[in-house]
């Protein structure tokens, strides 16, 4: 399926992608529990859920914050000679 996915991803804006992800993830996570797992797998799948929120949300932090810092150098006036 490589090639048609490499076709929608140059025709499709990057939001509506990201949008066909998370239903193709959701759809994976229904399909998971309907195998009727164990409630040992049920809890892993869910650090490790919570463990992918936790680690992208520390990495756009430390992204903005370097934005930040990167626009207030910029603006200091004693760089300019």
């Amino acid at each position: 399926m490589a090639p048609f996915g490499s076709f929608l991803g140059s025709h499709f804006h990057r939001l509506v992608q990201a949008s066909f992800i998370y239903i193709l993830e959701i759809a994976a996570l229904i399909g998971f529990l309907f195998t009727k797992p164990s409630w040992i797998l049920i809890g892993v799948g869910v650090a490790i859920i919570f463990g992918g929120f936790v680690f992208f949300e520390i990495l756009c932090r430390i992204g903005k914050s370097l934005v930040v810092e990167e626009d207030e150098q910029k603006l200091k006036p004693d760089d300019i000679a």
